[in-house]
């Protein structure tokens, strides 16, 4: 296990406790305390483990009780809307229209609100993705990335919503729709997304989400029908304008 993805690895062990009913909605998990001392981790890496399962849904933390367990079975957020939208409702272009709507937002809060740790992660993420040699290993840290910067919003609810389009988007994260074309673009766009938040500037986090995921949607569709299961995809058009960011202002930190 890596140090480095140790929160993760407590995440998923966690979870399928959750899972496997160990612990029945309306439980209380252990202190952060006793879980680091069961564990032999640091309360750190707990604490953020904790906070993945806060952002997909399946605890909560409760002035007075803790942390408690809401949704065991993990379902929640996620399954009510996969179960309101039947499969043909999420076709690629649905679906990249979806995130064209929601993730610019996500972004422009994310880098208002940005901490260091924040920051770190991501500039971390970006560099394992530049290494990164499957295109499994790529999608997953593609992923991790979208992830990150929604964390980085410190709004669980916003978390969640980009956790469910990210199960969405796992057809078109598929090796075959994966090329030398689209991972270089892919990479460019995760970079000036980076570079946004960094620098704290809300408008330019969010057009630049926007230009990304118009550009991944162009190359899939490029791939063809055989590659996407004969779903369309959304093409970007000079014609369609970038969503509004909020009022552009810089924070400190």
């Amino acid at each position: 296990m890596q140090t480095a993805r140790l929160p993760d690895a407590l995440s998923s062990m966690l979870e399928r406790v959750l899972q496997q009913g160990q612990l029945p909605a309306g439980a209380r998990l252990p202190s952060e305390r006793q879980l680091a001392e069961q564990l032999g981790v640091s309360r750190a890496s707990i604490r953020e483990a904790i906070h993945e399962l806060t952002l997909k849904g399946l605890v909560v933390r409760r002035p007075g009780r803790g942390t408690v367990v809401v949704n065991a079975d993990g379902g929640g957020l996620g399954d009510s809307l996969l179960g309101v939208m039947a499969p043909e409702s999420r076709d690629l272009r649905s679906i990249l229209d979806f995130r064209e709507a929601i993730e610019p937002p996500i972004t422009s809060r994310a880098a208002l609100r940005a901490t260091p740790a924040d920051l770190r992660s991501l500039r971390a993420a970006v560099g394992e993705m530049e290494k990164a040699g499957s295109e499994a290993d790529y999608a997953a840290l593609d992923r991790r990335f979208h992830h990150l910067v929604a964390r980085a919003t410190h709004n669980p609810l916003l978390g969640r919503i980009v956790e469910i389009t990210a199960d969405w988007m796992a057809s078109i994260r598929q090796d075959a729709l994966q090329s030398p074309k689209r991972r270089s673009a892919s990479l460019a766009g995760h970079r000036a997304i980076l570079d946004a938040i960094v620098s704290h500037d809300a408008m330019a986090a969010g057009i630049a989400t926007v230009e990304h995921i118009r550009s991944i949607g162009s190359i899939v569709a490029e791939a063809g029908p055989s590659a996407t299961g004969s779903r369309q995809l959304v093409r970007p058009t000079a014609d369609r304008p970038a969503p509004s960011a909020p009022p552009r202002r810089r924070v400190r930190g």
